[in-house]
């Protein structure tokens, strides 16, 4: 089980895994990053993007369409491909790591609820950099700033 960075031309296999598992299908996006399973039977795509809070920039990284083809799921396809996320997060200098998720399966990775962000429950945080402060990024002050943030 090898974790690929997947290109344009493998955009009919993305769709089918997106197909499947939302009902959806996407056009290849240059500005995001594309991980899969050998023989694209997994599917993540990553979302890089700044916010700044408080005079700071903040390096961060949305997590959007994790997915298994039905007949593959149960092998660990998923969890392999939240930690490529991580490490590849850890590799270029990324702050944080933001999601819409359960939290049952996030939280075994080290990610954590984010409260009150777009009225969603399930918003999910892993934060990289130590010295990224969650009650700075997250607080009634900033939580405005957070509107503006890409969506994933």
């Amino acid at each position: 089980m090898e974790v690929i960075h997947l290109q344009e031309e493998n955009l009919d296999s993305i769709n089918v895994i997106l197909k499947e598992c939302f009902n959806a299908t996407a056009e290849y996006e240059g500005n995001k990053i594309h991980l899969g399973i050998t023989d694209v039977v997994a599917y993540v795509g990553l979302l890089p993007f700044e916010l700044e809070i408080e005079n700071k920039k903040y390096k961060a990284v949305g997590v959007c369409s994790l997915a298994t083809l039905s007949e593959f799921r149960g092998n660990g396809y998923g969890s392999k491909l939240i930690k490529e996320c991580i490490k590849w997060s850890e590799i270029n200098d990324i702050d944080f790591i933001i999601l819409y998720g359960e939290s049952d399966f996030y939280s075994r990775f080290g990610f954590d609820e984010i409260p009150n962000l777009y009225e969603k429950n399930n918003a999910m945080i892993y934060i990289v950099n130590n010295d990224c402060v969650f009650e700075k990024i997250f607080n009634k002050e900033t939580i405005k700033i957070w509107e503006n943030m890409p969506k994933f």
